[in-house]
């Protein structure tokens, strides 16, 4: 979601407050700090009327509670784009779904009882397109409604009868039934069959032909490419045994072998029909992606992608920040890897909605390479937002610098306003010493004072205090305790450690969270109650940690975390692939240390660190199984196995 660039009136007020700051800045000139305390509170009197003019001038704020919500933008629409049509973003697992379009019923579509109670009826308008016709198809030839179930959620995203649905690809839709006499009947829900077409209690059993009408539509609707309708082995020969006995045509039973097909690793679908379209050439064009076969016909629309990225590019230089920041984030979705010292270049843009979406994406992308320029900006930004983006960027990009950097901003959180001082270089800002508001509390207080009853955005920002008072310093120093779980460096652990006994909770809360997802140890002290001696006693253990083996590697520390968790990991191989995957349903942290240490040894990164422990360890357990001969494993031990399966807090 993009933010819009400020209006003239606040670039305004924000240019008379750089030259009021500028007046301060202009008093420490005083050699010793009590003179500087002395002159920084003698013009804060001068200050004070026209603070109290902008304060009056300021709109009040007025409460919404009856204000109708306001329209939620998830997509960096461009110039030319239809705003009205659906977009499948990512793929069907882990994607999102923008504008999606509601399946309504008909006299030949309804939607299951418990299944519409979910409201989950929303796809593309390929998807939905696709439904209708078939619904259609069946109710022409037969009198018959199709019976659907679970299709996704308006702007899509997981739900819990599945782990796909997430994208508004897939849909699941009743198989059609019939009574003892072969008459149609209404299923009441998804109705499990045995091999042989047979409900339990053999009240109902399978209606191959209507199911092959319903198929059959499928596989011709207009606009739209199937890629596959899972349904059970069993019912599938079914199916084909029909169509191939009814004269229907050998290419469209041939079409039909390859997409109906019984999914690998997942519920033998014995009780309906999935369905799942490809990217249509709009999705593909907003960053959709299409993962399993993808047989040599199937237009996948590369030329399209390839414009959808030429276009973004060039609007790069768009004289509309809005459309600037909304083509950095579209080459984003479209995993434009070529185009990130452009976006880079946007670092210094005029307008922070851009340089919030360049850093961003610097991250999003993996672009290691512009971690300097992040840090550069960094410390001759103004604006929070930005810095707090330039944060989780550099958490996401790793390595040795950004640990430096994170134990810089979490151990000082106030470096970086030098920058704010006019006259200063920002490589005075990292070499030389705390800002000189630091050394004056005095005049501090008494700028807060202040401060605390203006409008937001304004004042506070020139001497690094937030709207209500709040740091945002310390804003600052919570974000990089977050992007400190991410970067996975040991360089800022001190500096955190130092951090377990903040009066803040939360930043004790992070500061914890932050070690144990580094150093891959927990000592189960609670850090947000307020007992001292508790704390005490688990600093004294992560500082004796610490001290015990100053010199040792992450890799070390989380062969020693797995180990003191109980799990057999002598060294970070393949071939302790198995008990590493049984940790992933373990604590937290564990389970944060055993993915990352999972993605590494295997060169391959499923968005796994989203999704509930119990899934992403059955993800790894399948995928690790189905590739065991390649790694030279044994089968997955029966520990491995419980642990994955077992239900985890």
């Amino acid at each position: 979601m993009t933010k819009a660039p400020r209006s003239p009136a606040r670039r305004k007020r924000r240019t008379v407050l750089a030259a009021a700051a500028m007046g301060v800045a202009g008093l420490w000139a005083a050699p010793t700090r009590a003179e500087q305390v002395a002159k920084l509170e003698a013009v804060l009197p001068d200050l004070a009327p026209q603070l109290e003019a902008w304060a009056a001038a300021a709109p009040k704020p007025v409460s919404n509670e009856h204000a109708p919500a306001e329209p939620e933008v998830d997509f960096p629409f461009l110039p030319g784009d239809d705003r009205e049509a659906s977009v499948s973003i990512g793929d069907t697992s882990h994607g999102r779904l923008v504008n999606g379009k509601e399946l309504t019923e008909s006299e030949a579509l309804a939607i299951l009882p418990r299944q519409k109670e979910r409201n989950l009826r929303w796809g593309t308008q390929g998807l939905v397109s696709a439904i209708e016709h078939a619904a259609k198809a069946l109710h022409g030839a037969t009198g018959t409604k199709l019976w659907v179930g679970n299709l996704g959620r308006e702007r899509g995203g997981d739900i819990q009868w599945s782990v796909s649905h997430n994208s508004g690809r897939d849909a699941d839709i009743a198989f059609c039934y019939q009574d003892a006499k072969g008459k149609p009947v209404d299923p009441p829900d998804l109705v499990p069959l045995n091999k042989d077409g047979l409900a339990k209690g053999f009240r109902i059993r399978f209606d191959a032909a209507r199911t092959w009408k319903v198929i059959e539509a499928l596989l011709t609707a207009p606009d739209v490419q199937v890629q596959y309708l899972f349904m059970s082995n069993p019912l599938r020969g079914m199916v084909l045994k029909y169509a191939a006995d009814h004269g229907v045509s050998p290419a469209l039973i041939q079409r039909a072998a390859e997409v109906v097909r019984q999914p690998g690793g997942a519920a033998a679908h014995n009780d309906h029909l999935h369905l799942r379209i490809f990217c249509e050439a709009r999705d593909v064009t907003g960053g959709c992606v299409n993962t399993g076969s993808i047989p040599p016909h199937t237009k996948t629309f590369a030329a399209e992608y390839g414009a959808a990225q030429t276009r973004a590019a060039d609007l790069l230089s768009s004289h509309d920040a809005e459309v600037r920041a909304a083509a950095i984030t579209r080459l984003v979705l479209l995993r434009t890897r070529d185009q990130t010292a452009a976006i880079a270049g946007r670092l210094s843009d005029e307008h922070a909605v851009v340089r919030e979406a360049s850093a961003t994406a610097l991250g999003d992308l993996h672009a290691t390479s512009h971690g300097v320029d992040l840090v550069k900006r960094f410390r001759i930004e103004p604006e929070l937002d930005v810095k707090l983006a330039i944060l989780g960027a550099v958490g996401n990009l790793g390595g040795k610098g950004s640990g430096r950097f994170l134990a810089r901003v979490v151990g000082e959180p106030r470096l970086d306003h030098w920058a704010l001082l006019p006259g200063l270089e920002p490589a005075a800002a990292v070499g030389g010493p705390a800002p000189l508001l630091s050394f004056l509390p005095g005049a501090v207080t008494a700028t807060r004072q202040l401060a605390e009853q203006q409008p937001p955005d304004w004042f506070g920002r020139v001497v690094g205090i937030a709207p209500n008072g709040a740091d945002d310093e310390r804003v600052l120093q919570r974000a990089a305790l977050k992007a400190m779980v991410y970067a996975e460096r040991l360089e800022p652990v001190e500096a955190a450690m130092g951090l377990l006994t903040d009066r803040d909770p939360e930043v004790r809360a992070l500061a914890a969270r932050a070690l144990r997802h580094t150093t891959n140890l927990t000592y189960h002290v609670d850090w947000v109650k307020d007992d001292a001696a508790d704390r005490e006693r688990g600093l004294l253990r992560w500082r004796a940690a610490l001290a015990k083996s100053p010199k040792a590697s992450r890799r070390d520390w989380l062969v020693t975390g797995f180990r003191a968790a109980g799990y057999k990991v002598p060294t970070l191989q393949q071939q302790h692939g198995w008990e590493i995957v049984r940790a992933i349903a373990s604590e937290d942290h564990t389970s944060f240390n055993a993915q990352r240490t999972m993605m590494r040894l295997f060169d391959h990164e499923p968005p796994s660190l989203s999704w509930p422990k119990n899934d992403a360890c059955q993800y790894w357990l399948r995928w690790l199984k189905g590739r065991r001969q390649r790694f030279k494993l044994e089968r997955p031990p029966t520990k491995t196995i419980q642990a994955c399966h077992r239900k985890v807090p």
